[in-house]
């Protein structure tokens, strides 16, 4: 099982390091549009999302948090052509929702 070890967002971007068995794990996500980071167990459970992909973070192309990233600021992707997606990290003590139109980039590092 996965643990969140640290966030942080400076000018580098919104970075999440996991620790995933014996290994560090970093994502970067660059500059997301709005994202939360919630205990595991006050998470909504949302019967309607849609998972498309799971690895180190999910990929989904439908969910309430997508729905409100959308309403409340669309405008600004829309503006500046930019095609958003909801990307999720499940850990053990927390869950980690990103709104972003950049990948995140995944790399190893040392522990």
């Amino acid at each position: 099982m996965k643990f969140l070890e640290k966030i942080s967002f400076d000018e580098k971007g919104l970075i999440v390091i996991i620790e995933s068995g014996e290994q560090l794990v970093e994502l970067n996500f660059g500059s997301p549009l709005v994202w939360q980071c919630v205990d595991e167990s006050a998470t909504l459970h949302d019967k309607e999302e849609v998972v498309v992909s799971k690895g180190e973070y999910e990929t989904l192309s439908k969910s309430v948090y997508l729905d409100y990233a959308v309403k409340e600021f669309g405008w600004y992707a829309q503006e500046n052509s930019l095609e958003i997606k909801h990307y999720r990290l499940l850990t053990r003590n927390e869950i980690v929702d990103v709104i972003s139109s950049e990948k995140p980039v995944v790399t190893e590092i040392e522990a």
